[in-house]
């Protein structure tokens, strides 16, 4: 008797039924998605089309200043945020400017779908899509190159406490902001959108 094949869809379908129900709470059965850009040269999916993850806890900024990085992370936890700049993924909906948009991404345009496991915790801004650029647009002249501090203008901690809160809207609200969306937790799917599109059908017809 020939041995069944793999079904990588229904396995992984099961999969996220099983280890993702608060993310499937939180997007009403996947009616949202969320996209992270990779590396080409990172990009170590396995052979079905999918991997998981940890999800590093002291990442360290690659453009942003230290000291201006440390301190959206203090904003954050002003505003009772736990999802942070150190210790999240940064997704968003936005599969467009993943894309097609170099100077926000830069070479992070190998786009795959994004669905952490388990318990997370999500922050967002309404202030702005993407903190680099809100840096890089309004407060790079607050920052001092000379000894590597930054300076805020009065009443910049209290707009971006406010704007962490996300209106105290939810994790929806927040993708289709189309802005980037920090997420903690220990470990997420990476799923190749191909696959990811077919194993949704599958999970939505068992609604």
């Amino acid at each position: 008797m020939r041995a069944r094949q793999f079904d990588v869809v229904t396995h992984l379908a099961d999969r996220i039924k099983n280890e993702c129900q608060p993310w499937l709470r939180e997007t009403q059965n996947l009616s949202v998605t969320a996209y992270r850009g990779l590396k080409k040269a990172g990009m170590d999916l396995d052979r079905n089309g999918y991997r998981v993850a940890s999800i590093r806890q002291d990442r360290k900024p690659s453009d942003t200043p230290l000291a201006v990085h440390e301190y959206y992370n203090e904003t954050i936890q002003k505003a009772g945020k736990v999802a942070n700049r150190s210790n999240s993924l940064f997704v968003t909906s936005n599969k467009s400017a993943l894309l097609y948009d170099p100077d926000m991404f830069g070479d992070f345009n190998e786009v795959v779908v994004t669905i952490p496991m388990g318990e997370f915790n999500y922050t967002w801004s309404t202030l702005f899509k993407d903190a680099f650029h809100y840096y890089e647009k309004n407060a790079r002249l607050y920052f001092n190159i000379m000894d590597n501090t930054f300076s805020p203008p009065s009443g910049l901690t209290d707009k971006l406490v406010n704007s962490w809160q996300g209106d105290d809207g939810t994790l929806m609200r927040g993708l289709r902001s189309l802005g980037e969306v920090m997420i903690h937790a220990e470990e997420a799917f990476y799923i190749k959108r191909q696959l990811y599109a077919k194993v949704k059908k599958v999970l939505r017809e068992q609604e």
